[in-house]
């Protein structure tokens, strides 16, 4: 029941208001200030080492207090070291993860490097657990 005397334009382009512009115009992006090869640079390279081997150094010393901990609580010394060991094991890997987000996230972010350092984390972190137990 459409009235009879509307027409469709066979040109869609004449009903738009920009149907004299080219369409290089029309689509032309606006310039990103953001440049195209944003790669991490040395700068951002030697800086997330840096602050990874000083997350070494802290985990480190956390490892020695959390066997020490355990030791007090009554766990083998072995057991414990075990333990203390997969808690470094445990935080490195995800401390790498946190570093590489900052240093470049399009591409540390990706599942090549989170996965393996991810699954390194879980099974440091499931065995820590099962080494603090004490019999």
């Amino acid at each position: 029941m459409a009235n009879e005397n509307s027409t469709i334009p066979e040109n869609p382009t004449e009903s738009q208001p920009n149907a004299g512009a080219t369409q290089a115009e029309i689509q032309q992006p606006a310039p990103s200030p953001i440049p195209q090869s944003a790669e991490p640079g040395n700068k951002g390279l030697i800086l997330g080492f840096g602050a990874l081997l000083i997350v070494a150094l802290v985990s480190f010393f956390i490892k020695n207090a959390y066997a020490n901990y355990l030791i007090s609580k009554k766990t083998e010394p072995r057991r414990a070291n075990m333990a203390g060991w997969c808690l470094f094991g445990t935080m490195l890997p995800l401390a790498a993860i946190a570093i590489f987000a900052f240093v470049d996230p399009s591409k540390f972010l990706g599942l090549l490097y989170v996965l393996p350092l991810g699954a390194i984390s879980l099974i440091s972190f499931v065995l820590m657990v099962a080494a603090s137990k004490s019999r």
